[in-house]
């Protein structure tokens, strides 16, 4: 039987600095979470290495590397990673507001959100979209949002949901039935999609991709409210993250194999948003509550992944881009090339991080702990 741990205050991968207060005992912290935050960043790194081999048209293709089961086993945890990730920061998001005030709060998300943002854009995605231009077969210029979307979004929802917290917080506690709320996030993945089409596509790139934050936005919000509903106690939250482990990875599973089965069919493209609602909304009740487990305990290495996490994921990007090119000419095979620009990146990515730490410029630029 796993222990799950019953969270007041704590503190995580983006800076929301509380203190848990697990039921077993008042100094004991539930690290499976702090480390869960920063799990959830950092396996976007293998996602974006597995772009390198497939035949999605990325940043950079390799040229001499194909996988199919490569960018197939890398893309599942796309479907649900950065949609955990924002029920988290939901979660959060009421806790931090409730326990040390909007003042607090604001502040934390100007010095971990905003900040970190507008040093990243500056030394990470404008020479990024240099290196795009000088690898890529057509010599186009990269997009400056890049892989900072989601940072953009958490801004912004962070924002719209501080200055309506009483409202929402309102709202939210209604007796809501579970299929109803299961509905609206489908008809919002729907809207989305939509939206996303309406987009011009002779539009400048740079044009596109600023317009393509307020869809993903508002594609990400239910799952910050979601969150933010479940710490507020809401009845029809609680009800949803009850579901049994077994259940919820079940038909996680179950709804993963059908869309990479029929992912390529005529009709695939009806239903996929509604697999997209569903799928993370399977996942968040097993993933959250398994890394509630108590049997996660504080040690120097959770420690260093979850302060790392986000410095690590901003800088893989382009290193990614980077190796990917430089060793497409090597006679290898696509695993070994595969594993060689995951650890090159990784390996410089976390050089900078100890590098970036120890300069007091760099530490407050980057929201480092």
């Amino acid at each position: 039987m796993i222990k799950i741990c019953q969270i007041e205050e704590g503190d995580s991968v983006s800076g929301d600095v509380i203190d848990y207060s697990p039921s077993v005992t008042k100094s004991q912290r539930a690290h499976g979470l702090d480390l869960l935050r920063a799990v959830l960043i950092l396996i976007g790194i293998p996602y974006h290495t597995g772009l390198l081999l497939g035949g999605m048209d990325w940043v950079y293709n390799s040229v001499n590397h194909k996988s199919e089961i490569i960018p197939l086993l890398s893309s599942i945890s796309h479907l649900f990673r950065m949609e955990v990730f924002f029920f988290i920061s939901g979660y959060f998001c009421y806790l931090v507001i409730e326990k040390k005030g909007e003042q607090f709060f604001w502040q934390n998300r100007l010095s971990k959100i905003l900040i970190p943002l507008l040093t990243a854009t500056l030394v990470v995605a404008i020479p990024q979209c240099w290196l795009v231009w000088r690898v890529s077969a057509d010599h186009h210029v990269g997009s400056v949002v890049s892989h900072l979307w989601f940072l953009y979004c958490l801004f912004i929802i962070s924002a719209l949901v501080l200055k309506y917290h009483s409202r929402i917080s309102q709202v939210v506690r209604l007796n809501i039935p579970v299929a109803a709320v299961i509905l609206s996030v489908m008809a919002i993945m729907y809207g989305c999609v939509i939206a996303s089409k309406l987009i011009p596509a002779h539009f400048p790139l740079q044009l596109r991709e600023y317009l393509k934050i307020p869809v993903l936005t508002v594609h990400y919000l239910p799952y910050f409210l979601l969150g933010y509903a479940f710490k507020a106690g809401a009845g029809w939250a609680k009800k949803w993250m009850s579901l049994p482990l077994w259940l919820s990875l079940s038909a996680y599973v179950l709804m993963n194999v059908f869309y990479f089965t029929f992912r390529d069919a005529s009709f695939f493209k009806f239903i996929k948003p509604t697999l997209e609602a569903l799928i993370p909304l399977a996942a968040i009740p097993f993933i959250f509550n398994l890394f509630l487990w108590d049997g996660f305990k504080r040690s120097p290495l959770v420690d260093f992944i979850t302060h790392s996490a986000l410095v690590v994921y901003v800088f893989h990007h382009p290193f990614v881009i980077l190796y990917g090119y430089l060793l497409d000419p090597q006679a290898m095979s696509a695993v070994a090339y595969y594993l060689s620009v995951i650890a090159l990146s990784v390996l410089s990515s976390v050089s900078l991080y100890l590098l970036l730490r120890r300069i007091p410029a760099a530490r407050l630029g980057f929201g480092i702990k």
